[in-house]
């Protein structure tokens, strides 16, 4: 379910959300549980410069790619070490222990619910691809369920997260193509939440402990983990679990997208989809332009997002 952070003004709200189609999930964080076994691996190789790699470091670079991470930590901490060795050593020893990481809370059963369900999923991660083929020698059941995956150094991929450039890809490799407003993006940092965000998609995000609350209140969900997934309210099946579980929203139909550029999910707003009356975020937006226009910071990132839409579907 929904919920606010701690020390937050919260209230009843009608929360609507737009039905999908397709779903794209990040992997480190939100499928693996692999960030802190990443991370102690970038702290390991700082210690063997003498220097610390500290948790205020570490929380700016979660979600962000190889290279980026180590541009910034070799130049943060002044160590004496090239930036393509410092990559190389990190990439050597990630490749051997993030395997074994385990899976988040929710995720097997989420997956194989989408797969039974015949909902098209997709992998859209920063992590290299040799990363991505170790992962999945180790857990062939749970790879073999996305349709496809894009990585940070697939061809025609310029940017990694928090840029759009990877869900974008990852939602034109659909068998249907379909528009950026039909996926729905699972993610677990800052930068893959602004990243699913500019790609004009919904994000249901499972935060880890010392993310900025402020900024996290920008999804469209927040989650403690996957568990707490209600696949009905955003249009897609719902779980055959035995539990209550709220009645399905219906499905879009013949849905076109449509000429305005301001606006690609007008046709959602305005048709009938999920509400649900739960507590949430006060500072939430609430799936109408008033809100959105009000917010500066959610306005940029929307207009960013619907002009990258745009020219990739052109392109």
């Amino acid at each position: 379910m929904t919920h606010c952070f701690p020390n937050t003004n919260c209230h009843i709200v009608k929360k609507k959300f737009r039905c999908v189609t397709h779903c794209i999930f990040d992997l480190d964080g939100t499928i693996l549980n692999s960030e802190k076994m990443y991370h102690d691996v970038v702290g390991q190789i700082c210690k063997k410069y003498g220097k610390i790699y500290t948790k205020e470091i570490q929380n700016r670079m979660i979600g962000g790619t190889d290279r980026h991470i180590c541009e910034y930590v070799v130049k943060e901490l002044k160590i004496d070490v090239s930036v393509d060795e410092f990559e190389s050593e990190l990439l050597r020893l990630s490749e051997k222990l993030l395997p074994k990481a385990p899976l988040q809370k929710g995720v097997k059963r989420l997956l194989f619910h989408l797969r039974d369900n015949k909902i098209p999923v997709a992998l859209a991660t920063n992590s290299t691809a040799s990363q991505v083929r170790q992962h999945a020698i180790a857990k062939p059941q749970i790879f073999e369920i996305f349709n496809h995956v894009v990585t940070a150094t697939d061809p025609g991929v310029y940017r990694g997260k928090p840029y759009p450039d990877l869900f974008l890809a990852a939602a034109h490799k659909f068998p249907k193509n379909p528009h950026p407003c039909e996926c729905l993006v699972f993610e677990d940092s800052l930068v893959g939440l602004q990243a699913g965000l500019s790609a004009g998609m919904q994000v249901i995000l499972t935060p880890h402990a010392n993310i900025d609350t402020t900024a996290a209140e920008q999804a469209t969900m927040v989650l403690d983990n996957l568990l707490d997934f209600e696949p009905q309210l955003f249009g897609l099946p719902p779980f055959n679990d035995g539990k209550p579980r709220i009645p399905q929203c219906p499905p879009p139909q013949g849905f076109k997208p449509p000429p305005s550029a301001f606006d690609p999910c007008a046709q959602y707003r305005q048709s009938k989809c999920c509400e649900l009356t739960t507590t949430k975020c006060q500072k939430q937006s609430e799936c109408d332009w008033s809100s959105i226009i009000e917010n500066p910071v959610v306005l940029t990132t929307v207009l960013i997002g619907v002009t990258s839409a745009i020219i990739y579907r052109l392109w």
